[in-house]
């Protein structure tokens, strides 16, 4: 609402007050320029940081004033008008108590759909669940979605920017792999569109962008950054595995809300989610695996890390981190940007491969930290068969 806000307005920014899924005693600030475009560090972000630190305001004149009331309509309006659902499909929301709350039941019951929502009741502390949904858990969305038969189950984060869905089985998306099944319905007949993912992300958007004659474009984590590129290079679609989801034929970004009515959309012209998803290439994968490593240490393990892997001969992609690839698959060794940690994953055609590039990336780590003559704790992950 608030990207729709700068642009309807014609406003020269936009500020709102969010610390996202961070626990309830946290607080900041998202900060928009006057397209719309997310501020972040090396975005325009470092600037305000720099006047701030050196007191070096500039009067440029009084402002003014809008009364807003309005744009929260206009906005549904807006959403609605970019899509086309069938009438009475099914489907359960899940708030969490965060503001997506104020507006989620009434937006879908225009769409048309048959509407149940848990979790409605705006609750600043987040007691019903975390604030920031996993597909790996959400039970009691996973639970209503199988007792109401809905077609699907959509969790948002705390301020509403993201939207991680259960499909008709019960079974919780990986962000990821939802922008695949986007790629795989929205690219039909636009070939040489582009599609930008980040470098986390399965190869499964690979191949289906290929298949349907798509333009890969891999981007750093963090979703300043690819809409940053998604304006940039007139990307159709974009997406992360947090479940970000970009929609540049509608110009809508990051926005929960819509990107629950655009998969609505592909499940009233495709059919059930599930198959869909059962229907993509079939990879292994961890789940984003976190290991703590002091600030003042991260980076310098991630680039020693991109070295070790260089010295064994392994074709390297370095634009966050080290994403190294063997004839098993890939893994990812990059420095989280706002926490003491790096963060690992791995992907494979098999489980035995699976394993294998956890055992490497497991030395690579080890190697790494001992050049460096510091101590690193082990990646913990165990493979569950599903």
């Amino acid at each position: 609402a608030l990207y729709f806000g700068i642009k309807a307005s014609k406003a020269k920014g936009g500020i709102m007050v969010t610390a996202s899924h961070n626990p309830p005693e946290w607080n900041g600030l998202k900060i928009c320029d006057s397209k719309a475009g997310l501020m972040g560090m090396g975005l325009g972000l470092e600037k305000i940081k720099e006047i701030v630190e050196q007191g070096k305001f500039k009067l440029v004149g009084n402002g003014k004033v809008i009364d807003s009331k309005h744009l929260l309509e206009e906005y549904a309006d807006f959403l609605l008008s970019k899509v086309d659902i069938s009438k009475g499909t099914r489907v359960v929301l899940d708030p969490g108590g965060g503001s997506s709350a104020v507006l989620a039941r009434k937006l879908f019951e225009r769409a048309g759909c048959e509407v149940y929502v848990i979790n409605e009741e705006i609750d600043p502390y987040f007691r019903a669940r975390s604030p920031d949904p996993d597909p790996d858990n959400l039970e009691e969305l996973k639970e209503e979605v199988l007792k109401r038969e809905a077609v699907l189950g959509i969790a948002f984060d705390g301020d509403g920017d993201r939207s991680v869905f259960v499909d008709d089985r019960g079974r919780g998306i990986q962000g990821d792999v939802a922008l695949a099944v986007y790629v795989r319905h929205y690219l039909k007949g636009k070939e040489g569109a582009k599609v930008v993912y980040e470098v986390s992300c399965t190869k499964a958007i690979e191949d289906v962008t290929r298949e349907m004659g798509g333009k890969l474009v891999m981007c750093r984590v963090g979703h300043a950054f690819l809409m940053d590129l998604m304006l940039k290079e007139k990307a159709l679609l974009g997406g992360e595995i947090s479940s970000h989801f970009y929609f540049g034929d509608a110009g809508i970004y990051s926005d929960g809300l819509f990107a629950g009515l655009r998969m609505l959309e592909v499940i009233s012209k495709e059919g059930r989610l599930s198959s869909l998803v059962d229907g993509l290439p079939k990879y292994f994968s961890t789940p984003i695996i976190t290991v703590f490593v002091p600030d003042e240490v991260k980076f310098k393990l991630v680039k020693e890390a991109g070295l070790v892997v260089k010295e064994k001969g392994l074709k390297t992609l370095e634009i966050d981190g080290v994403r190294a690839y063997t004839k098993e698959g890939w893994f990812l060794i990059r420095a989280s940007n706002t926490k003491p940690e790096i963060k690992i994953r791995a992907e494979s055609t098999s489980e035995e491969g699976l394993k294998n590039l956890f055992g490497e990336v497991t030395k690579v780590i080890k190697e790494a930290a001992s050049k460096l003559g510091v101590k690193v704790e082990a990646p913990k992950w165990r493979y569950k068969k599903t």
